[in-house]
């Protein structure tokens, strides 16, 4: 990052989303640029950085742009607080998915006649623990 923070092609490309995304983050009131005063280009600075990382953050999670904006607003224990619920949601997931994995390199090998499965093992990764 320069003096002057990031333009909205160099802050796109870093988050890895497009300018337009940006552009329509401060239509909506999600993520405002400063401007510089002389060429009126859009900056972003560090705070900025770190805003757009939680807004990029809760839509991978899932969240609607909708419920972004009040997260955003809340305070840092409000914003922490609904962080670490989806780290937990996401644990869960990837322990899911590995049982998932490990079922299906089992079922690879009992198709192989490398290994055999007991009935129990057939359906371990696909039951849900919810």
């Amino acid at each position: 990052m320069n003096a002057q923070g990031y333009t909205v092609g160099e802050l796109a490309d870093l988050a890895g989303v497009t300018v337009f995304t940006l552009r329509h983050y401060d239509q909506l009131g999600l993520l405002h640029p400063s401007r510089d005063a002389h060429s009126r280009y859009r900056h972003y600075g560090p705070k900025d950085v770190d805003r757009l990382q939680e807004i990029l953050l809760f839509r991978r999670m899932g969240a609607p742009l909708s419920d972004i904006a009040p997260l955003l607003k809340g305070n840092r224990a409000a914003r922490r607080a609904a962080l670490a619920q989806q780290l937990e949601a996401l644990r869960a997931e990837h322990e899911e998915t590995d049982r998932l994995i490990a079922t299906v390199e089992r079922s690879i090998e009992a198709l192989d006649g490398k290994a055999k499965m007991t009935d129990e093992e057939k359906f371990e990764g696909l039951r849900h623990t919810a």
